[in-house]
């Protein structure tokens, strides 16, 4: 059983690097949007196999007594499935993307300050938020405005795209968030309650599957440090039941 597994993950990792050096020989920046977009997903998905990989393996329990050494043979192969992680993430996050974001005043924490600021043209927006701006680190956002007045800053979309995110995740990458902010993605736990420390007013946009839209607004929304969420105050048509 150990050999085939590591025979299926030697191979897999073969055909993964022979991905890499067929985009990458091509020169991602010559890659058209969709085939950027797929290849972000491939790597996503990549990144998600490894991560269920390492959590599958067994570890190391041998005998101290005993000759067979092929279930120590798996310390070796979850070391491998942890490098194969940290690459794929290294050239995941430095991957070109289809967009440029506009870059906004330091002093501009979120999308009602950007629209504030005169910019009212829905994309992506660089900003500070609060506790990002002593460290200097930016944040990319997706700014809407043109629902409701505009000035949202979205934290969650889905929908239908050429490329379908995998919102099934582990608790890392809904903190930090994922996917592709132009399309579907997970702004992040931490992102999120930055932005939200002092309270903000929450937007939820639903459409069933029959077409039939519905909303809902929550005039206080913060998350807590454990990123328990505090939300009151409803109004809309979309009923309680989110």
């Amino acid at each position: 059983m150990l050999t085939g597994n590591m025979g299926n993950f030697y191979s897999f990792v073969f055909c993964f690097f022979c991905f890499l050096t067929t985009t990458f020989a091509e020169g991602p920046e010559k890659l058209g949007c969709l085939e950027k977009e797929k290849a972000i997903a491939f790597l996503e998905t990549v990144e998600n196999l490894l991560r269920k990989a390492g959590d599958s393996f067994p570890s190391c329990k041998q005998d101290l007594n005993s000759t067979d050494q092929s279930e120590c043979g798996s310390e070796k192969s979850l070391a491998y499935i942890e490098i194969s992680k940290k690459l794929v993430s290294d050239v995941r996050e430095n991957f070109p993307t289809c967009f440029k974001p506009i870059v906004v005043d330091e002093n501009l924490r979120d999308c009602s300050e950007v629209l504030a600021s005169g910019r009212n043209k829905s994309g992506v927006y660089t900003i500070w938020p609060k506790e990002h701006s002593t460290t200097g680190k930016p944040l990319k956002i997706y700014c809407d405005m043109e629902t409701d007045g505009g000035g949202w800053t979205v934290i969650q979309r889905r929908g239908e795209f050429p490329v379908q995110q995998d919102f099934y995740k582990n608790w890392e990458s809904y903190k930090n968030g994922f996917g592709n902010i132009t399309q579907e993605f997970w702004l992040g736990n931490e992102n999120i309650r930055v932005l939200c420390e002092k309270g903000c007013k929450i937007r939820f946009d639903m459409r069933a599957e029959n077409g039939e839209k519905g909303f809902a607004i929550y005039q206080n929304f913060y998350l807590s440090s454990s990123y328990a969420i505090h939300i009151n105050d409803y109004s809309g048509d979309a009923g309680k039941q989110l």
